[in-house]
């Protein structure tokens, strides 16, 4: 009998270790995934870690039955295959194997892991000398500023930031984050200070329309300080104390060039490249537009010009024999 109790009382004790750690596993798992994403400062670049984590940790799951801290560089060339069997674009598949990479070294230097496993795992090549997103055509672009009623409160706003967007070739993110102490009222015009990324403060000049219009804006609006495109709910005519998302004002954008019946699909970030590819089309030069546009390198803002890379009818015309 009293074998028997002590057989099951070492039974019971071995389940308790077990599950401690298991749970401590977890504690830990838990407590670096955190402290790995919240490491980047920036949130759009946590959500794009925390999904490919996320997938990752899916297909090791279903596939081996494995967990993160299990893997080895096998799994994760697995994982990089599975990825093009699915038809992943090289762009995607690039950006799962850079988060691994991150993942693994974090863990590594965390002291997780007894060696970095991604160390040595290599993405596809991608060379792009032309961007993809699509560019507004200038009767498209037109079709759509003209769409809106200056003297409605939201759709006045909706103009706003299409023209913002696309008189200064701003990022969306800088945008919703503009606030009326970011505007400087001068005689000819205004100087908006923009929060582009890595927190760099980029100042820029408003052109005579969009100056006239941000007047208009705030005449009609009476907005005095804080965010300057607010939120509003569908079938409002007025603002909500919160700043409008990213998401909703893609949403705007395609909504309209969905009600005008315009084949090719903008976003948000066909204001800034066609921008740029208007601004060197029509005699600017790179270095300015550079500026303009707030990059690091000539080089990513001349992939902004599609015209540069257009081959033009008459240079195929000197193949005739």
């Amino acid at each position: 009998m009293q074998t028997t109790l002590n057989y099951s009382t070492d039974i019971i004790r071995t389940q308790n270790i077990a599950l401690a750690k298991r749970l401590d596993r977890v504690k830990v798992k838990l407590t670096l995934f955190d402290l790995f994403i919240n490491a980047t400062p920036n949130a759009h670049s946590r959500r794009a870690l925390a999904s490919d984590i996320k997938d990752l940790e899916i297909y090791l799951d279903r596939f081996y039955g494995l967990g993160l801290f299990n893997a080895n560089l096998q799994h994760l060339g697995a994982y990089r295959e599975h990825l093009t069997k699915l038809n992943k674009s090289t762009a995607t598949i690039k950006r799962r194997v850079a988060s691994m990479r991150k993942l693994y070294k974090f863990l590594y230097v965390e002291g997780a892991i007894a060696s970095n496993i991604a160390q040595n795992l290599e993405a596809p090549k991608l060379h792009r000398t032309t961007g993809v997103t699509p560019v507004f055509e200038k009767s498209d672009l037109v079709e759509v500023m003209e769409s809106f009623d200056r003297n409605h409160l939201v759709e006045c706003r909706n103009l706003l930031a299409i023209s913002t967007m696309y008189y200064t070739a701003c990022r969306v993110g800088a945008l919703v984050q503009i606030k009326v102490e970011d505007l400087r009222r001068l005689p000819s015009h205004y100087e908006i200070t923009l929060h582009e990324k890595r927190g760099m403060l980029h100042t820029v000049v408003s052109h005579p329309e969009l100056t006239e219009l941000l007047d208009h804006f705030l005449n009609i609006s009476d907005i005095t300080e804080g965010y300057l495109f607010l939120r509003s709910r569908k079938g409002w005519n007025k603002f909500m104390d919160e700043p409008i998302t990213q998401r909703a004002l893609l949403k705007m954008i395609k909504r309209t060039c969905s009600n005008l019946c315009l084949d090719t699909i903008y976003g948000n970030h066909s204001l800034r490249a066609s921008a740029i590819t208007n601004h060197l089309s029509n005699g600017g030069k790179l270095q300015e537009a550079q500026k303009l546009a707030c990059h690091r390198s000539a080089d990513m803002t001349s992939m902004y010009n599609r015209d540069d890379k257009v081959i033009k009818l008459e240079e195929v015309l000197r193949l005739t024999m």
